[in-house]
């Protein structure tokens, strides 16, 4: 059954329903939801396994809450590592008795200024991209800083900032102005932080760090020549490692050789003894029978009187052996021996 409705009752129904709650106590309701309370803290270790004693935890997952202000953390002395990336954060504050944080994670927030960390000596990694800075201070001891997306635009920050970063190994600032300030903004900085691994998202490799280095030592003309040096000293490598691979084949090459000879002989002279000791057995046969001469199909060998007197005296065969053990092997006519 279809209801029909008067144009007042839709234009009434589709207004947005207004909140019961009188305006400051919905904003009161805002900044309680914004707010880092202990309980929250405990919430969420209850909900990424982390434990609920705070010192206990070396990992804190704070990302994306919505938190407004970096507080109630004082209890969580043995953090290592925080992450507090994607909420509301101005300011950085809150972390006075975190002195063991070796990472910490700030992106994606609307802070302005660097403050709040000169105490955390053991701090190595530091994310502060896609905030709102315009100027860097305060900074020592970091091996990996991530400032990308914000609003540095003073070229200064190199010799004033980077350059007293001594174990600075990976630096990412791109996204900001002060990079289409800088001439040469890649060359420049490898330069002058020769030990940088890692550039904007690109490795800085041993060959780009000697080009750089020429490149700030005698300019375009300099660095092309490193350029050819460089590849010249690959060929010579490569042509070094194909020398050993063609020295390495030849040394398998006269083993390979050295061993099949020796297995040959072997198989040679085992050759040999064999017929060797079949001839005189044939002999030694031949002569019980009283055959004066013959001769063998292996060989062609025919016996002399020496031969005949050595094997008379040595061995012993009888006539039925040498037919049962070499027919086939001896061949006649053969010549008896007249009868004494």
């Amino acid at each position: 059954m279809v209801t029909f409705h008067s144009e007042d009752d839709v234009q009434v129904k589709s207004e947005a329903p207004k909140s019961s709650l009188p305006s400051n106590e919905l904003q009161k309701a805002k900044e309680e939801s914004g707010k880092m309370t202990l309980s929250k803290i405990k919430a969420i270790c209850e909900k990424t396994k982390m434990y609920q004693t705070p010192h206990l935890n070396e990992l804190l997952y704070l990302h994306n809450k919505g938190f407004r202000k970096i507080e109630n953390l004082d209890q969580y002395v043995e953090l290592r590592t925080l992450y507090l990336e994607g909420n509301i954060l101005k300011k950085i504050e809150g972390l006075e008795n975190l002195t063991k944080l070796r990472c910490l994670y700030l992106h994606q927030n609307m802070i302005s200024k660097i403050e709040g960390i000169s105490h955390l000596t053991d701090l190595q990694n530091l994310n502060l991209s896609r905030n709102n800075l315009t100027s860097v201070f305060h900074l020592s001891n970091l091996s990996v800083l991530d400032l990308q997306s914000n609003h540095i635009d003073d070229p200064s920050i190199l010799e004033n900032v980077l350059q007293k970063l001594p174990s600075l190994k990976v630096l990412y600032l791109k996204g900001n102005p002060v990079v289409n300030k800088i001439k040469s903004y890649r060359r420049h900085m490898i330069f002058n932080l020769p030990q940088l691994t890692f550039l904007d998202d690109k490795p800085v490799s041993d060959d780009e760090r000697r080009c750089c280095k020429a490149w700030g030592h005698g300019g375009i003309a300099a660095e092309q020549a490193e350029r050819r040096l460089i590849l010249q000293e690959k060929r010579d490598r490569e042509k070094a490692d194909l020398d050993s691979f063609r020295r390495w084949q030849a040394a398998g090459r006269e083993k390979r050789v050295e061993r099949l000879y020796k297995e040959k002989v072997g198989e040679l002279s085992a050759k040999i003894a064999r017929r060797e000791s079949f001839r005189w057995k044939a002999i030694a046969s031949l002569v019980k029978q009283d055959i004066l001469s013959c001769s063998i199909s292996n060989d062609d060998t025919v016996l002399s009187e020496d031969e005949l007197s050595i094997v008379r005296s040595s061995i012993e065969i009888t006539p039925e052996l040498c037919r049962r053990s070499f027919v086939g092997y001896v061949s006649y006519p053969y010549e008896k021996r007249s009868p004494a």
